[in-house]
């Protein structure tokens, strides 16, 4: 199962186009950003970005969950309908 606060961490990045961004705009640190990253990595058994010393690069599978990310949240919020 995806976690929702990976998810969310995930699309921030994305968004962003860096774990430093998606940290600023969720108010976590760099450290916390690439930690959920890498759980949500080691839970699916996905790379869902390419990192080198030029900073990261999503993957297309990172891609593909970001597609589907509203989907995924308008689900979950309809539990709490």
């Amino acid at each position: 199962m995806v976690n929702p606060t990976h998810l969310t961490t995930l699309v921030a990045v994305l968004r962003t186009g860096s774990f430093a961004g998606a940290a600023r705009q969720l108010g976590y640190t760099g450290s916390a950003v690439s930690q959920q990253i890498a759980a949500f990595e080691r839970e699916t058994g996905l790379t869902l970005f390419e990192r080198d010393a030029r900073g990261i690069r999503p993957t297309s599978v990172a891609e593909q969950l970001h597609a589907h990310a509203h989907e995924v949240f308008a689900a979950l919020a309809s539990f709490d309908d």
